[in-house]
């Protein structure tokens, strides 16, 4: 069992494939939160769905660069563990590892944007340190995302699909 469990884990297929995954969902949320401005009355509880849209797409930014990893040689479970990528959902750090081409600041303000996003708005109510909350009065965090990033990284997922499948044609997020 424990070979099926590394050969999967060290499958970039299944790391793009999961990355679509969390890609369709992403935009299915966004889908609704789109169709619900339209009613506002019942736009209430999917409105709350904002962050976690984006958390998805870090998600599935991360399991691209896991891909790539494993495309080029690196292992990411050995004996029914996962191991051996460092970063801890930190979507820069993760880039700068499997040597991709150096990002724009543009591009780094959004993988930063995102792995904050996927460490605490997204998923929990706070971030996992004082430091990474950047709070506001009320204790919001501080936190936007715009359409421009939505196309910066739009770019950046079709470039990571390039490099990981480039004679397949997975899911492709609306900008």
């Amino acid at each position: 069992m424990k070979k099926i469990y590394d050969d999967t884990a060290n499958d970039p297929m299944a790391w793009l494939l999961t990355a679509d995954n969390n890609l369709i969902a992403a935009d299915t949320l966004e889908n609704a939160k789109q169709a619900a401005l339209k009613a506002p009355r019942q736009s209430e509880p999917i409105m709350r769905t904002a962050w976690v849209s984006v958390m998805l797409r870090a998600f599935a930014v991360e399991c691209l660069l896991k891909g790539i990893h494993v495309t080029g040689g690196g292992a990411l479970s050995q004996s029914g563990k996962i191991s051996g990528f460092p970063g801890k959902h930190d979507l820069v750090a993760m880039w700068k590892y499997v040597k991709l081409p150096a990002l724009t600041p543009d591009q780094e303000r959004v993988l930063t944007k995102l792995t904050d996003v996927s460490t605490s708005l997204g998923r929990y109510p706070v971030a996992m340190t004082w430091e990474r909350n950047n709070p506001i009065p009320g204790g919001l965090v501080r936190q936007t995302w715009n359409t421009g990033e939505d196309q910066t990284l739009a770019a950046l997922v079709h470039d990571l699909k390039s490099r990981l499948a480039p004679s397949i044609q997975p899911y492709s997020p609306q900008p």
